[in-house]
């Protein structure tokens, strides 16, 4: 287009109105920005702010491609806000240059506030290679992280989050269980209050995440107070006991919104339908949450011999157990009560029974 006709096309308009044309077409039609944005100057910077916020690295094909626009412009990443990166591509990198070419980017990053870290299955994040968890920690420690998630990489130190100031949403999770995370060994008498300086709106934490509840409960009440939506995942005693512990201690709390328990099973380890029973006969009662508008209650089996074990208790689950921890305290803000199961047969067949 003819510099000419482009300023016939937006002469007259205020900028504030080609700013709110360029957010609508990202909003509603996410593929044309690129047009856009090449249609006029006017339309360039407001456009690139919504084609890179968001950036994905799942490819070693997208990391080239990514470097190749550092090269002729590196200022289009001062747009970006949040990262998507797959550790995978680095999982058979012998020669280290995947590392190096993820060190090299992560050295354009400016004002990045999100950050999501994939592994995969059984993937360990110590035995990636120096060079690429350098780059992952520069990533983490240089930038004021609000969001951050990691999915499928166990053994990734709690000592990398510990000083993320501006945590807000914290995501440990993944497909595979027990997700371990690797905790700072407690030092002194073990009485002493951790020093967290996050101040977390939303929690979630599968198995592995959440071994996470009593070193967080160690710190200051102000890392877990102002929690709207906390999402926890169960598969043992051990972490039954830190579930129902840490909602103890948001008892009472006005910040709570949105609360959903996961339970698993397995066949190697059907170990989660008595507590059902157990918790239905016990004293323990579902902690007071005055704001708490949806509770979602998700039992999940993987295997036959799980899923069997679990339909003899079933009822348990759908009515007892909820009635029993509900009634036992009133939760007057309540809307949504969602129970679920979901099983996984023996060929990752997935069925969802909704209540």
């Amino acid at each position: 287009m003819s510099s000419s006709t482009e300023s016939s096309l937006t002469e007259g308009i205020p900028q504030e109105i080609l700013d709110r044309i360029t957010d609508s077409v990202a909003q509603k039609c996410p593929a044309s920005l690129s047009n856009l944005s090449l249609s006029s100057h006017h339309f360039l910077h407001r456009a690139q702010s919504h084609i890179f916020h968001t950036i994905w690295i799942s490819k070693i094909q997208h990391l080239t491609q990514l470097l190749e626009i550092a090269d002729l412009d590196s200022a289009v990443f001062a747009h970006m806000r949040t990262l998507h990166l797959d550790l995978s591509i680095g999982h058979d990198d012998t020669t280290g240059r995947i590392a190096e070419a993820v060190l090299r980017f992560a050295n354009y990053l400016r004002h990045l506030r999100g950050l999501h870290l994939e592994g995969g299955r059984k993937m360990h994040y110590l035995l990636l290679s120096p060079v690429l968890r350098t780059a992952v920690e520069d990533i983490m420690l240089k930038h004021p992280i609000s969001h951050l998630s990691v999915h499928d990489l166990q053994e990734f130190p709690v000592e990398l989050i510990l000083p993320l100031k501006s945590l807000q949403a914290l995501e440990l999770a993944g497909r595979c269980h027990h997700n371990r995370l690797i905790l700072p060994t407690a030092g002194g008498n073990g009485n002493e209050i951790i020093d967290i300086p996050w101040e977390l709106s939303a929690l979630k934490c599968d198995e592995g995440g959440t071994d996470l509840l009593p070193f967080t409960m160690a710190g200051d009440k102000a890392v877990y107070s102002k929690l709207v939506s906390l999402d926890l995942a169960v598969m043992g005693s051990h972490h039954h006991k830190a579930a129902w512990a840490f909602l103890e201690a948001l008892s009472g709390s006005p910040a709570l919104r949105h609360l959903a328990l996961v339970y698993s099973e397995d066949d190697e380890s059907p170990e989660v339908s008595p507590f059902f029973t157990q918790q239905a006969q016990s004293a323990t009662a579902f902690p007071t949450l005055p704001s708490l508008l949806t509770l979602r209650l998700t039992l999940e089996t993987y295997g036959m011999y799980a899923t069997s074990v679990a339909f003899e208790t079933f009822h348990v689950f759908m009515a007892e157990f909820p009635a029993t921890i509900l009634a036992k305290q009133s939760q007057p803000s309540l809307e949504v009560l969602e129970i679920t199961h979901v099983v996984t047969t023996s060929d990752w067949t997935v069925l969802d029974y909704g209540y």
